[in-house]
């Protein structure tokens, strides 16, 4: 379809919209889980709250050192990582993977099987260096402490299913941070991918960086938004400031903050399981780059300086966002538009 076609549909679609002639779509529907995933209640030595930036971000700093650490215990008790090993740190103890590939699966309250090999009273995992640890948040599993994967190697946490009404991915470096589960935080670091299967109303990706916690990125991120599969999106630094994450998609909506610094957000996702979309391009001067796109979309920009990209169908909304690069068209629209979970309505 060529570009001509492409705006005359859209602008003939936001006629319809903002005069009220044209029904919107109904929202996409995600089936309900069958499986819920039911946190025990975690100790308190290291429980994060929003309302405790302090806590929280030494609880940060302790996982990020929790390979050193772990290696500074082996060496002081003169063993090696031939096999697992159990050592006390301060915060609790710590369970040391050998140096081979190894699974972690957290199937209870600080419970782990590593290799099929159960252990209790764990609050922190430490893999191997230079090779493969894959850590899977099981149904009914928490985990006190935190994960770090090691140096080197190609380390992955995989949060298996579940469901959530909220769930958020914070990123503290490029290969640290948390995925926070109705507020329940999971700390990792050393890591390459995060994948998420939960299912949740409501997911965010937050990149804003908001003193004394020690989440956020405060510099230039280069984003790319994908599709995975039918069901998911990649959120993937092109730049490395953060770990590529794989998100099962929301069943109501999926916001992705990228903070301060001058940004730049590839959108490539071709498929819009998630009805509400949220790109939010925080300070400094943005760009969202369409131009690597297969499907064109369109740019609709109001007067509250917010805008959303289009196809005429689906709706992404976005906000703080001063530059769009390879629309098939850009639409200036006067007013404000009234948002709902199927797309804009009456402009005001």
């Amino acid at each position: 379809m060529g570009l001509p076609s492409i705006a005359e549909r859209v602008q003939a679609r936001f006629r319809g919209i903002f005069s009220g002639r044209n029904p919107r779509p109904p929202a996409a529907t995600v089936p309900p889980a069958r499986r819920k995933l039911l946190f025990e209640a975690l100790e308190p030595r290291l429980l994060l709250s929003a309302s405790l930036p302090g806590a929280e971000a030494a609880a940060n700093l302790v996982v990020k050192g929790l390979y050193d650490n772990a290696a500074t215990a082996l060496t002081q008790l003169q063993l090696d990582r031939s096999v697992p090993r159990v050592v006390s740190l301060d915060g609790g103890n710590a369970l040391v993977g050998t140096n081979s590939d190894n699974r972690w699966v957290m199937t209870g309250a600080d419970q782990v099987e590593l290799n099929g090999q159960r252990f209790d009273d764990i609050a922190y995992l430490v893999g191997g260096a230079d090779n493969e640890d894959t850590f899977v948040l099981a149904i009914g599993g928490s985990l006190s402490g935190g994960m770090h994967g090691g140096p080197g190697g190609f380390d992955t946490l995989v949060i298996d299913g579940g469901s959530f009404t909220d769930t958020s991915y914070r990123t503290s470096g490029p290969d640290s941070g948390a995925v926070v589960l109705d507020g329940e935080s999971i700390l990792y670091a050393g890591l390459e991918p995060v994948v998420d299967n939960t299912v949740a109303a409501i997911k965010s990706f937050n990149l804003s960086s908001l003193p004394p916690t020690p989440f956020g990125s405060a510099g230039n991120d280069n984003i790319r938004i994908d599709n995975v599969g039918l069901d998911s999106y990649l959120v993937d630094s092109l730049n490395a400031t953060f770990e590529d994450h794989t998100i099962r998609a929301p069943s109501l909506r999926l916001s992705l903050d990228t903070g301060a610094g001058a940004d730049t957000i590839l959108f490539d996702a071709l498929l819009f399981p998630t009805p509400d979309l949220l790109i939010d391009g925080g300070a400094d001067i943005d760009t969202i780059d369409l131009s690597g796109r297969s499907a064109p979309l369109s740019v609709v920009r109001f007067g509250d300086g917010s805008a959303v990209l289009t196809d005429g169908t689906h709706f992404v909304r976005v906000r703080n966002v001063e530059n769009f690069i390879g629309a098939a068209a850009t639409i200036t629209q006067q007013g404000i538009p009234a948002w709902n979970e199927e797309g804009p309505g009456p402009v005001t």
